[in-house]
C-alpha cells in the first residue's frame, strides 16, 4: 500500500509538471483558425494527450505543397481514419479562401490554422514550404522533416 502511494507521488510530482511544461513551451506561438479566432499553439496539444499528432507546415504559394498533403493522407488514412493520430497543418500564408475550398474539395479531415506573423514557423524552425513533425502523446517531438515536393495543385 506504501509503495502504491510513493508510486503515485512521485508520478504527480514528475510526470505531471513535465506534460504542463510541454503545454507552456507553446503558450507564446499564437495562430488563427479559418474563421480568424485566435488562439495559442498549445490548443492543439489539448485534445491530443491519447494519441501521437501530426502537424503539417505548407505554403498556400506553394502549388507542389498540395498534391504532397493530400497523397500523404491518401497513403496513411488507415491510421488515421482508425483515430489512430490526430493531424493538423498550419498555413505559412494568408490565402483563407483557397485554402477552403481545396480542403472541403479534397474532403482532407484535419484542422487548419494559419501561422500569420510567422511565430509557429519560427518556433519550429521551418526553413521550407512543406514541413512535417509528428508528436508522440506525450506531446515530444519523434520526427521533424522537410518534405519533398513533386507535384503541381490540382
Amino acid at each position: 500500500m506504501k509503495t502504491t502511494k510513493l508510486i503515485t507521488v512521485l508520478i504527480m510530482l514528475f510526470i505531471v509538471p513535465t506534460i504542463a511544461a510541454q503545454d507552456n513551451k507553446y503558450s507564446d506561438v499564437e495562430i488563427f483558425d479559418l474563421k480568424g479566432a485566435t488562439h495559442n499553439l498549445s490548443y492543439l496539444f489539448e485534445e491530443n494527450i491519447t494519441k501521437p499528432f501530426l502537424l503539417f507546415f505548407w505554403d498556400t504559394n506553394d502549388p507542389h505543397a498540395y498534391d504532397l498533403i493530400s497523397d500523404f493522407l491518401e497513403i496513411n488514412k488507415d491510421s488515421i481514419n482508425n483515430d489512430r493520430m490526430r493531424i493538423a497543418s498550419i498555413i505559412l500564408g494568408n490565402d483563407i479562401p483557397s485554402i477552403q475550398a481545396y480542403i472541403s474539395g479534397h474532403n482532407l479531415d484535419m484542422d487548419v490554422f494559419i501561422d500569420r506573423n510567422g511565430s509557429a514557423k519560427r518556433k519550429f524552425g521551418i526553413n521550407k514550404s512543406v514541413h512535417a513533425i509528428v508528436f508522440d502523446k506525450y506531446r515530444r517531438e519523434l520526427w521533424k522533416s522537410n518534405l519533398p515536393c513533386s507535384g503541381s495543385k490540382k
